[in-house]
Order: structure tokens, then sequence, then C-alpha cells
């Protein structure tokens, strides 16, 4: 999915792609940029909100995320 097309669904919208046999899978996430991760272990089976800060609104919101993005983050200093 073109990069425009992630923006235009908003925060939290996913997109992916796997191979044949899943042994690799590559995910696009936007947050408020695009996030690009690709794993051998892990695809987007399991989606859970994540608290995030909204600039305009000037509050904590609530956005979808896959777990391969979770764990990324939570394993980054």
């Amino acid at each position: 999915m073109p990069s425009n097309e992630l923006k235009r669904k908003g925060r939290g919208a996913t997109d992916f792609c796997c191979t044949k046999d899943n042994k690799l899978c590559v995910v696009k996430w936007f947050d408020n940029r695009e996030v690009i991760l690709a794993s051998t272990y892990k695809c987007v089976d399991l989606v859970e909100p994540v608290r995030r800060w909204d600039k305009k609104q000037r509050q904590f919101i609530d956005v979808s995320c896959p777990q391969i993005v979770k764990e990324y983050n939570q394993f980054m200093g």
C-alpha cells in the first residue's frame, strides 16, 4: 500500500506482506510517520491498542499497534 494511503487511513493503519512459506513478514505501520519492520518470527497476528499523545486534541488516544512494533519498542533503548 502506498504511504499516502496509510496516511489517509490515519494513525494505527497497518499493511503487511508475507512470503509464501511465511518465513519472512514485512509490516508497514503508520503512527505519526510510517514505520517499516521485517521479521522472521512475528507478523501482524496480534494487534493491541497503545497510548499515544495527540497534539491536536492535547490528550492521549488509543492507537492500534501490531505486536512486532511493540516488541521492537520494548527492546530499543
